[in-house]
């Protein structure tokens, strides 16, 4: 248990109380901001189940009926496990009360026994939800679409979460010997913890064999894990800044519909954040340097030619998403401020999508899927997203930099507006290259003309 401890402790912060010194996981703080949830508060606040201590005992009639649901997943435990392994689980996190106290930043009321109690029946609950949906068991709470997306929704909020560590130690307690399989028939053995976890919040796509590395700290933080999964981070390092930091930071991009104007095409990213929406950060600039003609062995770049792409991966926006964005964006917040790489996407995608003109051409090109109803709705949420927020030196600052330089060019701007013109169907461009040959033609036999006169006079 000591090795999950450490590992669960990166960073602490003492505070004194009184002749006391009380250790506070500034890592662990599962607490967002109060300028934050002001901004949107039905973002950060549960609407079915409460996780942890601090919506315990909330008036909400939801929370208070998933109560029942999570007794009468305890019942089901003892009667697999007996009296003694609940015990058991029961002294562990007995033992690690102040710890587990320690991770929230507001300090619950609940006395000793009561705050225990209440930690074992969460987490138990959340082993047993991952295990029933891991193996396929008839339940209600899985069946249902409605409940089962909250539940899901819940989990991942910042101010629902239980430590992973605690998770993790009750779930080997909570496996060891138990065959959970015989609701199907099967010897197979259950799964790691992170595995299930996986499982049940739908990532398309995981190894965590690749994880070794990463300390979980809670839902929230698995979440955030996956939208930056195998994202090229900011390179810029402190010693290597030839000019402020800041200076690095994206302060200003032209909207999607004035980088069309002026010959920015935008394509859905078909790399692997396309086809797996937890990775959304996998941006792309093609300004065509790559392209060009093959004559032979001969490789020719025709400027006119050129086709600049903004290359960004599909999001699909529903009712949950701006609950879980707005959930990690504060973890960031709170806990990565020099690594705000989700809060840096979503700073770049707030300056593209500024009106419901610049979401309507996303949308028409696949990279948005709107399921909220009308376009409009999607130019809110993204404007509203960066208030009260800061971000970092970004990765994206150099695609940032390329684009306002494209949309300011005039060279770029001409040639756009020629092509929209007079190329943007290929009827418009074939009349275009029919008159452009009638007229060269005509200019020809006029030029002929005229020396001909000149010869014979």
């Amino acid at each position: 248990m000591d090795d999950i401890n450490n590992s669960a402790n990166p960073s602490t912060d003492v505070r004194q109380n009184g002749s006391e010194e009380v250790i506070i996981d500034v890592l662990d703080d599962h607490w967002v901001p109060i300028d934050l949830r002001n901004i949107h508060k039905k973002a950060y606040t549960p609407q079915v189940i409460s996780i942890g201590s601090l919506h315990h005992g909330k008036g909400k009639y939801e929370l208070k009926g998933m109560q029942k649901q999570k007794k009468r997943y305890k019942h089901k435990y003892i009667e697999r496990k007996g009296n003694e392994k609940w015990e058991e689980m029961k002294f562990y996190i007995k033992s690690k009360e102040k710890e587990i106290r320690n991770c929230y930043e507001q300090p619950s009321l609940l006395k000793s026994d009561p705050f225990v109690d209440m930690i074992l029946d969460d987490a138990v609950f959340i082993i047993e939800l991952f295990l029933r949906n891991y193996h396929k068991v008839a339940d209600f709470l899985l069946e249902k679409p409605r409940y089962k997306n909250t539940i899901k929704r819940d989990l991942q909020l910042l101010e629902n979460q239980l430590p992973y560590f605690v998770l993790l130690e009750l779930y080997r307690s909570a496996t060891n010997g138990f065959d959970f399989c015989r609701y199907i028939g099967s010897s197979s053995t259950d799964p790691p913890f992170l595995h299930i976890s996986c499982n049940f919040f739908g990532y398309k796509s995981y190894d965590i064999s690749k994880m070794d590395g990463f300390n979980v700290k809670h839902f929230t933080d698995l979440r955030r894990y996956f939208l930056i999964e195998d994202h090229p981070m900011s390179k810029i390092q402190d010693v290597d800044l030839p000019m402020s930091k800041t200076q690095y930071k994206v302060v200003d991009l032209p909207c999607a519909t004035k980088l069309d104007a002026s010959g920015v095409r935008f394509k859905l990213n078909k790399n692997k954040g396309a086809l797996n929406e937890d990775c959304l950060l996998d941006l792309n600039f093609d300004n065509g340097r790559k392209r060009g003609l093959k004559w032979s062995c001969i490789k020719l770049q025709l400027p006119f030619c050129k086709k600049y792409e903004l290359q960004i991966p599909r999001i699909t926006v529903n009712d949950r998403t701006e609950p879980l964005i707005r959930n990690v964006m504060a973890l960031e917040q709170c806990h990565y401020p020099k690594e705000t790489h989700v809060c840096n996407y979503i700073a770049f995608m707030d300056f593209l999508i500024n009106t419901e003109k610049d979401a309507d051409l996303l949308i028409e090109k696949g990279i948005i899927v709107n399921c909220l109803g009308e376009n409009k709705a999607i130019a809110k949420m993204f404007n509203s997203f960066c208030l009260q927020t800061s971000t970092s030196p970004s990765c994206f600052f150099d695609m940032a930099k390329e684009l306002k330089e494209h949309c300011d060019s005039r060279y770029h701007k001409a040639k756009a507006t020629l092509k929209s013109v007079y190329f943007s169907n290929p009827w418009k461009g074939t009349g275009t290259v029919v008159g452009i040959i009638i007229l060269l033609l005509t200019f020809v036999i006029t030029l002929y003309s005229i020396m001909r006169f000149m010869r014979t006079n």
